[in-house]
Formats: structure tokens, C-alpha cells, sequence
């Protein structure tokens, strides 16, 4: 179904453009770097098949293709982050990716995999502590993607969560000093109950490149 529908949305895409004028696509110069800058001249380019499909806006269309083709996020800036990144298979990391709730908010469901589990199949508090780190970036940066990184983390586990259960993990900004800004994250069981709390100081970086 779902490689389906990346279809239907790829030849959707290539009709429309066809539709307009004579060339509707263009590329532009390499960047060797992820940032919004089109660098010029831009070349007229008519797509042809075989062609991959990247998205260079986040717009909600083209998030939405690369979900139901099962591509990773292109404007992550560390895909093979442990506990956000895209490019993290199932088992090798916690593949938490906060959304958008329209409220300032940022959340996201979390399964807990068995390889997370301690001698008695709770998961280990590390991993806990990592939950509530990333999203918190998340909650920061809103729609504009961008790196950040990680300058204190301070938390309080109020429970034990049992690997394969169901939680919730949620985080919000708090303030924002200059290019020091603080969230806090959280994380719940499906019923609503708190199993862990933190709050942590993220700084923005100003130019980066691709990291892993």
C-alpha cells in the first residue's frame, strides 16, 4: 500500500509539472553543505525516469512523500543520531521523531525495543535519560531545521518502563538566550503516567555540514 501510494504521488508530481512551462524544474549549483541558500546559475532540467525524489522545502507535501516511500528525513542534520536519527534501523536505536502538536509542543509514540531491556525487562535508565534528550532540540527548533547541540542535560525518573510498553514522549520550549535556549521533555506511560522528567540547555550551531 504504501509503496503505492509514493507511486501516485511521484507521477502526480511529474504530471504537474510536465502541465506547466516548457521547463518547470531546474537544478541549482552543489551546496556540499545542508542551508536554504539556492546557489545559482540554475539549470533548466525536465525530470526523467529513474530519477530519485528529493525534497529540498519541508513543506507537508514532501514530508509526506518520503514517509510512504520510507525514505529518511533529508533535513535531518544527524541522521545517524542513536536516539532521532532516520537512518537508525529498528534495534539500533530509538528511532523517536518528534512532530509538531500546533501548540508549541513536540511529541512522539515510542515502543521500547527488547534490546533495551535490563536483567528484568524494564528499560535500563541510560536509554531513559537519552528519551529526553533529543526532542527537546525538536520542541526548539519548530519548523526551521537546523543543528543543535546538547550542552546539559538534567533529569528525574519518576517510574521504571517495561521494554515492548507502549509511552509517549513530549517536549516544549522553555526560553531562549541568545544561541543558548532551554526545553524540557518529558516522558509517559499510554495511560498518562509520568516516567520521566528533565529539562536541558541546547545551543544553536550557526553553519554546519552533513553530520552522522
Amino acid at each position: 500500500m504504501r509503496a503505492a501510494l509514493a507511486a501516485l504521488v511521484g507521477v502526480s508530481c511529474i504530471v504537474g509539472t510536465a502541465a506547466g512551462e516548457e521547463h518547470a524544474s531546474f537544478l541549482y549549483q552543489p551546496a556540499y553543505c545542508i542551508d536554504p541558500i539556492l546557489r545559482l546559475p540554475a539549470e533548466p532540467y525536465r525530470p526523467q525516469p529513474g530519477d530519485l525524489f528529493f525534497a529540498f522545502t519541508p513543506s507537508p507535501v514532501m514530508r509526506f512523500g518520503h514517509r510512504i516511500a520510507g525514505a529518511a528525513d533529508p533535513h535531518h542534520p544527524f541522521p545517524n543520531c542513536f536516539v532521532c536519527g532516520p537512518a537508525r534501523g529498528a534495534g539500533d536505536g530509538l528511532r523517536i521523531f518528534a512532530g509538531p502538536l500546533g501548540d508549541g509542543r513536540v511529541a512522539a509514540p515510542w515502543i521500547p525495543d527488547a534490546s533495551l531491556a535490563d536483567a528484568e525487562g524494564f528499560v535500563s535508565s541510560e536509554f531513559v535519560w537519552a528519551v529526553l534528550d533529543c526532542p527537546g532540540a525538536f520542541a526548539l527548533m519548530g519548523r526551521r531545521r537546523r543543528a543543535m547541540l546538547l550542552g546539559r542535560l538534567t533529569a528525574r525518573l519518576a517510574g521504571r518502563i517495561r521494554v515492548g510498553e507502549r509511552s509517549i514522549v513530549m517536549a516544549w520550549p522553555i526560553a531562549t538566550d541568545g544561541r543558548r535556549q532551554l526545553a524540557g521533555s518529558a516522558v509517559f506511560t499510554e495511560a498518562g503516567a509520568l516516567r520521566g522528567l528533565a529539562q536541558a540547555t541546547w545551543f544553536e550551531v550557526a553553519s554546519y555540514g552533513r553530520a552522522t
